[in-house]
């Protein structure tokens, strides 16, 4: 999400008096309105609105602020998260991998069993009694295709949204700010 702060009279002037302050302010309400959308999304998990059935907690414990970046006319920053599945469950996926590699194993099979004359099967459990040797398949190291496809389950965007007009108040405060401090 981009806010725009071009209508405000306030920023307009302190962009061009004070850059310096501006930026500052930016800055601060970038780490400030990151934190609130954090604290949402955590709040929405304890309550239980939670939309993934939580079982070791480290997706939301992966999720941080990002410190904000100098991106020319202001601040690139916000919310992230390092885990390898965070953009999966949020977005969704419908993918297939080719080449991925099975390694070499045995297996039962139940048809390479041999049984000795006359051996008998229990009514009760269907267990044959008098087999001579069991059935084993030695399979040979191959590669498949795997398909993955699990259905989007927005948690993070959600939280954003509900955190968007006092993201909007959190900037606007900080330039309000910076620009008393300037005069």
């Amino acid at each position: 999400m981009r806010l725009d702060a071009t209508s405000l009279e306030r920023a307009r002037d302190l962009f061009v008096r004070f850059p310096q302050q501006l930026m500052a302010a930016l800055k601060k309400a970038n780490v400030r309105s990151a934190g609130h959308v954090l604290t949402q999304m955590k709040k929405v998990h304890l309550v239980g609105g939670n939309p993934l059935n939580r079982r070791t907690g480290n997706l939301i414990r992966s999720w941080s602020v990002i410190p904000p970046v100098e991106d020319g006319k202001g601040w690139r920053g916000g919310v992230g998260s390092n885990c390898e599945y965070a953009a999966a469950h949020e977005f969704g996926v419908d993918k297939t991998k080719e080449g991925v590699a099975v390694r070499a194993h045995t297996r039962r099979v139940e048809s390479r069993s041999s049984y000795r004359e006359g051996a008998k099967t229990n009514l009760r459990t269907g267990k044959t009694s008098g087999m001579t040797s069991q059935g084993i398949a030695f399979v040979s190291a191959f590669s498949r295709a795997q398909h993955t496809k699990l259905p989007a389950r927005p948690y993070a965007r959600p939280s954003f949204m509900e955190c968007e007009e006092r993201i909007r108040a959190t900037h606007h405060d900080q330039i309000r700010q910076a620009w008393e401090k300037a005069k």
